[in-house]
């Protein structure tokens, strides 16, 4: 009967052994400084992405911007950056240029670009803008494809959006790209950088290439040889660098450790766990926030990427397109209003709410790292006495990744296994090096934390940027247990929200989807007369060229007709089309149709159905 005893206890020793969480310590040295934190941002544009958002329903579409752009809401961007129109397909549509031809005067009025800069700016004037030419019209390139044939021509196409950002919308655009995933001509970006100072953009900052790793490293050996080239670039602008992007530490010193950004990344497949019916015709499903969480902090660990800006910002427009829910957020239905928050909105807030441009990331060794038992960790502080804070106290955040290559996969390259392994919990106490606040004056840290999963049964939304009891800081000791495929943010800012609420909050109203989901009505009319000029009608998204309202001309009922306007293709980093738009949706099997068609010169239209990407 002993022996039966003894085995029992020792089975129950084993069970309890195999299942004890590991532990590791990591120091935070609060006086050690590493680069300057420049944000996260998303992109809108490349093109069409947002072209319904402008027609949603009031109300939703302020929600939505609100999620995108408000401090302490949603994702709560630092950084928006934008397409400069070219009149050309960009990815999943095509964005209107301001200089459909060289000898006209520009006009600054037409596309949305200009009402998402503006909706932001109201939402935080600190956001900081950025403007990236994907097209150009066919008369930069000045009789050739290429752009740089003649520099005066896109010096003056470049400095005549901004122009026309300045005065007649009052944007102050904070940075300025060159020529999306193309050829970056250092004889220009020069050339830009003594135009823009000639002209009064002296606080326009270049970033440059906006291009893959080879491109962009390129660009870095020419800076080395080149100091006109090195003083003109501000950042080095990585497009998906997979947080690696190879840049020697000789290179790096030579430069005098220039700002290297991811200028566009993520790109990851996250749709809702509801797909509006019939939904997309590619449904792919890869995982965004998990993506979005690990890539912001290996991208500092990995490769000392001080800003990541994600594409893209939003899927507003129909969805029958090849990337389809590659945005932090989808509305996809101007009819009802219906719109969802995605996951990867809640893994960029686990760094926006918590942080400002302009604070200091701690080091690789002393402040940020990797866990022992796999996951990150990146520490930021506003430098004491800087930043937010009653009384100039410094502030901390500190935020962790625990995600395994399975559940954090990306749409766009692939890490080592090496490198996210698949994880297990630990608890993990992280020793500040010096007392936070005057006299001690913080003693708990606050804790949200998100569980991204591999399934819409493991991911739900009531798991994620959720907050939880206080952290105490004991003995300049923090503490925290970390799970599997988990996001936590320790922080001494107080002021986030999840869309408005936290746990101290009386009532709960969740807006973060919403059930009722509208379609293309079965019959449509539009006589167009309702369209302002130079705008486009509603729910009409161009793919190519360039649509808007312009007066109606050759004895037509009506004052307002809708035209193409672009008189050739463009200069276009994936090669042009014939001009197009599209409206309504694409899955239906039955058309009737009737258009009125003015041919104003030699040529033709037509009319097609079932548009697929």
């Amino acid at each position: 009967m002993s022996s039966v005893v003894f085995l029992v206890v020792f089975l129950l020793s084993i069970l309890t052994t195999s299942a004890a969480i590991v532990s590791s310590t990591h120091h935070i040295n609060l006086t050690t400084f590493g680069p300057v934190f420049d944000g996260i941002g998303a992109i809108s544009g490349g093109g069409g992405e947002t072209v319904l958002l402008p027609s949603y329903p009031k109300t939703q579409q302020q929600l939505i911007l609100d999620y995108l752009f408000k401090p302490s809401f949603g994702a709560a961007l630092h950084i928006l950056k934008v397409e400069i129109g070219g009149d050309a397909l960009s990815t999943d549509g095509a964005e209107p240029s301001h200089m459909h031809v060289e000898n006209q005067p520009p006009n600054f009025h037409r596309g949305y670009e200009w009402w998402v800069m503006k909706q932001a700016k109201q939402r935080n004037t600190n956001i900081k803008l950025y403007g990236l030419p994907w097209e150009w019209p066919s008369w930069v390139g000045d009789g050739s494809q290429d752009p740089y044939h003649n520099l005066s021509k896109p010096l003056h196409y470049v400095q005549q959006w901004l122009h026309g950002a300045a005065t007649i919308h009052n944007l102050h655009l904070d940075y300025i790209g060159i020529w999306n995933e193309r050829q970056c001509n250092p004889d220009y970006v020069v050339a830009l950088r003594q135009a823009l100072d000639q002209s009064g953009y002296q606080e326009t900052r270049i970033v440059a290439p906006d291009s893959a790793i080879p491109e962009a490293n390129q660009l870095l050996q020419a800076m080395v040889s080149r100091k006109d080239l090195a003083e003109a670039v501000h950042a080095v602008g990585y497009h998906y660098p997979n947080s690696n992007p190879n840049i020697s530490q000789e290179t790096l010193q030579q430069l005098n450790y220039k700002r290297i950004w991811a200028s566009e990344d993520d790109s990851s497949v996250d749709p809702p766990a509801l797909l509006p019916t019939p939904g997309t015709p590619r449904p792919r499903k890869k995982n965004g926030g998990g993506c979005l969480v690990r890539t912001i902090n290996q991208n500092y660990i990995q490769g000392n990427i001080s800003s990541t800006i994600v594409w893209n910002l939003i899927m507003a427009r129909y969805p029958q397109l090849r990337w389809d829910y590659t945005g932090l957020m989808s509305a996809t239905d101007p009819f009802e209003g219906s719109f969802h928050v995605l996951p990867p909105v809640w893994a960029a807030a686990h760094t926006t709410q918590f942080t400002k441009p302009g604070w200091k990331l701690l080091p690789v060794g002393s402040g940020s790292g990797w866990l022992d038992f796999g996951g990150t960790y990146v520490s930021y502080t506003n430098n004491e006495g800087s930043g937010a804070g009653a009384g100039g106290d410094r502030q901390l955040t500190i935020v962790v990744e625990k995600m395994d290559a399975n559940q954090s996969s990306c749409q766009r390259g692939e890490r080592p296994d090496d490198q996210i392994a698949v994880t297990k919990a630990e608890n993990v106490t992280f020793i500040l090096s010096k007392p936070m606040g005057r006299a001690n004056s913080y003693t708990t840290l606050v804790l949200w934390s998100s569980h991204f999963g591999t399934s819409e049964q493991q991911q739900l939304e009531s798991a994620l940027f959720v907050q939880r009891d206080d952290v105490p800081i004991v003995n300049q000791t923090v503490t925290i247990e970390v799970l599997p495929n988990h996001a936590y943010t320790l922080s001494t800012v107080r002021t986030a929200t999840k869309g408005g609420q936290n746990k101290n909050s009386n009532q709960n109203t969740s807006t973060l989807s919403t059930n009722t989901v509208g379609s293309f009505p079965q019959h449509y009319h539009d006589d167009f007369d309702k369209c302002v000029l130079s705008s486009l009608p509603k729910y009409v998204a161009p793919m190519a060229g360039a649509f808007e309202c312009v007066h109606a001309g050759a004895g037509r009922t009506g004052t307002t007709s809708l035209r193409q306007m672009s008189p050739a293709m463009s200069i276009c980093d994936r090669g042009d089309v014939l001009p197009y738009a599209i409206i309504g949706d694409g899955f239906r099997t039955t058309y009737n149709m009737t258009m009125d068609v003015l041919l104003v010169s030699a040529g033709g239209a037509f009319v097609g159905a079932r548009t697929k990407g």
